[in-house]
């Protein structure tokens, strides 16, 4: 093995780190859902009628928070876990950073790492 070899980053590797990262953040961020959704409707239990001229903010709270929590994960745990072999710099950015994890790919225009230079071959 050549030294340039040595110093380069499986694309079908890179691929595989990136689908398992979204798959983590997926996951997460679909279970935040219905947890919501039981949260919302148990306060709104408890308050009584007092909640009925805020329903609307139920729909932005039921797909805010799962927003949020995608956003944290991508930045918390999805950085972190697809990273260079080299020298630990995240490639998060190498990928194209879909929502579902069948639909995640390496981008085309990837060709190295940004910090360490290894090769994405």
């Amino acid at each position: 093995m050549t030294v340039s070899e040595s110093r380069s980053i499986s694309r079908r590797q890179l691929h595989k780190e990136l689908v398992r990262a979204a798959q983590v953040r997926s996951a997460f961020t679909l279970l935040t859902m219905p947890l919501t959704l039981v949260a919302a409707a148990a306060g709104a239990a408890l308050v009584g009628e007092a909640v009925a001229p805020y329903a609307q903010y139920g729909v932005l709270l039921l797909f805010g928070v799962p927003a949020i929590v995608g956003g944290v994960l991508t930045r918390g745990y999805c950085r972190k876990a697809v990273t260079c072999p080299h020298c630990d710099a995240s490639l998060w950015d190498c990928g194209t950073g879909n929502f579902k994890p069948r639909h995640m790919k390496v981008r085309t225009n990837a060709t190295a790492c940004s910090s360490c230079s290894s090769r994405i071959r």
